[in-house]
């Protein structure tokens, strides 16, 4: 009872009310309510989608940058006698277009990569989903 309290962040001195009896859920509330970790899967299977659908889309599509930068340069000594320093302001803008001819296999790897995090992202939601069951089989073998 000491190493319970110890590990709640309790006094040992303070007294631990525990209920003996245990409160289950009806079945229908299990099946009904969804475990967040089968939700996290689902979302990040959305995600996951989502990010192949993009690969697939864009490595024949050019980009567009535009870029530009503006500051001050100083040339000269500040010091006596001959004290000169003049600044004078400089920048630049540009745009660049990029169409990709050949990238070494380099975006077909990524969808590789992504049909494979795919894959083990279904059988992890399989796993979670026999798991869910089988609690809830020994929750109903309990009754």
């Amino acid at each position: 009872m000491n190493g319970l309290k110890f590990a709640m962040g309790i006094a040992t001195e303070q007294n631990l009310e525990i209920e003996p009896t245990i409160q289950y859920k009806d079945i229908e509330e299990y099946i009904t309510s969804s475990i967040l970790d089968v939700r996290l899967i689902k979302t990040q299977n959305k995600l996951l989608m989502s990010e192949l659908s993009a690969l697939n889309k864009s490595r024949f599509l050019p980009s567009l940058n535009l870029f530009g930068t503006f500051g001050t340069t100083g040339f000269g000594y500040d010091l006596q006698p001959n004290d000169f320093l003049k600044f004078f302001p400089i920048g630049f803008a540009g745009v660049q277009l990029s169409y990709p001819l050949f990238n070494g296999t380099v975006t077909q790897r990524k969808i590789n990569q992504k049909k494979l995090d795919l894959q083990n992202n279904e059988l992890q939601f399989g796993l979670l989903s026999e798991q869910n069951g089988m609690q809830i089989k020994k929750h109903n073998s309990k009754d």
